[in-house]
C-alpha cells in the first residue's frame, strides 16, 4: 500500500509528524480493507515512531500489540471511529 512508502519517505527525511499522518491513513485502510498483516504492520510502524520521538510507553505499547498480534476488535469504537473517517475523506 502506498502509505507504507509514503510513511518511509517521511522517515528517510526526518519529517516524523508526516510519517505518523501517513501511519495513521495505512491503520484505518487496513481496517477498512480488513488486512490483519498491515494492521501489525502499523503498530510495529508507529512504536518507531513513538520511539524516535522519546514517547517509550507509547512505544512499548504499539509494540505489544504487534508482538502478541492484538488486533483492534472490528466493535471497538477506535475502530469504528476510524474507518468511518477514512471513508468519508
Amino acid at each position: 500500500m502506498a502509505y507504507r512508502q509514503l510513511a518511509r519517505c517521511a522517515l528517510d527525511l526526518g519529517d516524523l509528524d508526516k510519517e505518523a499522518i501517513y501511519l495513521k491513513k495505512l491503520l484505518k485502510l487496513s481496517w477498512v480493507v480488513k488486512d490483519r498483516n498491515y494492521e501489525l504492520l502499523c503498530y510495529d510502524m508507529i512504536a518507531i515512531n513513538f520511539y524516535y520521538r522519546g514517547d517509550v510507553d507509547r512505544a512499548q505499547f504499539f509494540h505489544s500489540k504487534f508482538v502478541s498480534g492484538e488486533f483492534e476488535a472490528a466493535e471497538s469504537n477506535i475502530r469504528i471511529a476510524g474507518v468511518s473517517s477514512y471513508l468519508n475523506t
